[in-house]
């Protein structure tokens, strides 16, 4: 059994830095009451967001913390499941998620997702959808089991019973099955594949001593064409040779006419130097009378024999560089040539070298075709087919193992269906759920005939009417029905002795929708209830009912924080 010993809040909703501290086990009622907003249901959701990581009413997780210190949100709960004490601590800003089973830190390898889930399956025994329905009843974020569609219902049922290991089991058997024809898909193609191969060796067989000999003269064929081929091309190899070798030994000159072309070029420069200075010279004389340094006069008669001396070595410089500049018209004539015979040489080249590679070509198959003549008259028989034979039997009875495995997969699913053994455990269970709702409407004073089928469709009959729907009874008479089978899956769940727990809450249930009388018939139930309950009432009537609890808490606001007011 699942015993929710106290849980403390701090910074969480209302809550602030002084943390709030409930206990859940010490009376057996307690009446929880204060002002709209004081934060009565601050224990709801923080029960919830202790085990489930998620509050009971509809609220994102960020705004959980508190909006005023807006950090160090923090929420412990300590409970027991048979003789284990198990402590968890959840929190955000800083995100903390603990587990602690007698005293010591359960290890958190895995995911926070999966720390969870090992939380609800493996130690509380229950999901927040079945705490939410058989802990819990609010008028926030609870859903009526008689407004969940008739799968939600099933569903919710299968939870409460411990039969949900039959959709887990089915689940998995799927996903086995889904494998199963993978695999046999797999055999199907290898099947095919060792058929084809003992069909095509049977054929090679029986046709390779017809076919050698003529495999080996069509190849004999194409080596007499090749070496034909191979004539004319070793001709004009060492032809296109030789006219290229003519052409480098002329190009061999190329170099030094280059050379002989530079020192020209760079004689000329040198002249054409000469000549500027000369000709500068020339202009100074004739422009000048004195000396524009000094300011002396220059004599006239010497000025005119500089002047011819200097037009005299510009006339010998032209000669030269005439010479020069005829010398480099030839030398350009030449290097033309060169070129004109490099551009004929690579041209040459590129035909020599693609001649060449068709007579490396031609050469390889002749010798390539020559093994594979050899290769022809030395091969050796196929494998024998028996050994390809003996792979298939293999292969079919893999195949047939397989289909016998997922037939009885077959049958195991059929039974899993919701039609299968879910259905007969259900089906035990409708009976006791009638009479036990049924029971609890009686002791409310609601005098209808509620009837459950295993479709989990409901009928209630009242007195004197038709069959009626849910929705078609007063919110006080539907509250009892709510009532009525929220006790009906407490009982249930105590009689399994499966995810059963001590607690349960009834946040502001008999506010709006019970009558005085109605309220009344509600608390001689929960007096009636097994020693072993600890019920919280969160309401709004503390004067007209807090003399029939064990324990009264206020819940008040002070400083826009949550207190307890004892």
């Amino acid at each position: 059994m699942l015993i929710l010993k106290n849980v403390t809040i701090k910074n969480f909703l209302s809550t602030g830095q002084n943390p709030l501290k409930f206990d859940l086990h010490k009376h057996k009622t307690t009446l929880m009451s204060g002002d709209n907003g004081a934060g009565k249901s601050t224990l709801v959701d923080a029960i919830c967001f202790a085990l489930f990581g998620k509050a009971f009413r509809n609220i994102n997780k960020p705004q959980l913390i508190n909006i005023v210190n807006k950090k160090q949100c923090v929420v412990t709960i300590d409970f027991s499941v048979g003789n284990n004490e198990f402590h968890i601590v959840r929190g955000m800003k800083p995100t903390i998620f603990q587990i602690f089973k007698n005293g010591d830190l359960i290890d958190q390898d895995a995911a926070a997702r999966d720390y969870q889930e090992m939380l609800e399956r493996d130690i509380l025994n229950m999901s927040y959808n079945a705490f939410c329905q058989v802990i819990v009843l609010g008028n926030a974020n609870w859903t009526a089991f008689m407004s969940l569609s008739a799968g939600d219902r099933r569903k919710v049922l299968e939870d409460m019973l411990g039969i949900e290991i039959f959709t887990v089991m089915s689940t998995l058997l799927k996903e086995q099955q889904n494998n199963l024809r993978n695999d046999i898909k797999d055999i199907d193609a290898n099947i095919k594949v060792l058929e084809n191969t003992i069909e095509l060796n049977e054929k090679h067989k029986a046709s390779l001593l017809q076919h050698t000999e003529e495999a080996i003269q069509e190849k004999k064929n194409k080596i007499a064409d090749f070496e034909k081929q191979l004539v004319p091309a070793r001709e004009k190899r060492d032809e296109l040779a030789s006219k290229m070798s003519d052409i480098e030994k002329v190009l061999s000159k190329e170099e030094s006419t280059k050379d002989e072309m530079s020192g020209l070029v760079d004689e000329v420069n040198k002249i054409e130097h000469a000549e500027k200075q000369a000709t500068k010279d020339i202009k100074f004389y004739v422009n000048n009378s004195s000396c524009p340094t000094c300011k002396r006069e220059i004599d006239p008669k010497f000025r005119t024999v500089a002047k011819q001396e200097r037009e005299a070595h510009l006339a010998k410089i032209g000669e030269r560089k005439n010479l020069h500049t005829t010398q480099i018209d030839v030398l350009t004539g030449r290097l033309n040539k060169f070129k004109k015979l490099g551009k004929g040489l690579a041209q040459l080249s590129s035909q020599h070298q693609d001649v060449v590679l068709d007579i490396h070509t031609w050469t390889s198959a002749i010798t390539q075709l020559h093994e594979d003549i050899e290769s022809l008259r030395e091969e050796k028989p196929p494998l024998d087919p028996h050994d390809y034979r003996a792979d298939l039997d293999v292969e079919l009875k893999k195949k047939s193992d397989l289909i016998d495995k997922k037939d009885v997969q077959s049958v195991a699913l059929d039974m899993l269906k919701d039609d299968g053994i879910k259905a007969q455990i259900i089906k035990q269970y409708i009976p006791v759920i009638n009479t036990l709702v049924n029971r609890y409407l009686e002791r409310l004073n609601f005098f209808v005939k509620f009837h459950l089928n295993e479709k989990f469709e409901m009928e209630i009959k009242a007195l004197h009417k038709d069959d009626m729907s849910y929705d078609n009874f007063s919110q006080g008479e539907k509250m009892r029905i709510d009532l009525s089978i929220l006790f009906t899956w407490r009982d249930i769940i105590r009689q399994k002795k499966m995810n059963s727990c001590n607690l349960l809450i009834l946040d502001e249930i008999m506010d709006s929708s019970l009558d005085p009388q109605g309220t009344e018939d509600f608390l001689e139930v929960i007096r009636a209830l097994t020693p072993d309950n600890n019920i919280f009432i969160i309401s709004h009537k503390r004067d007209q009912i807090s003399d029939k609890f064990d324990n009264v808490l206020e819940i008040v606001k002070k400083k826009n924080f949550s207190r307890i007011k004892r």
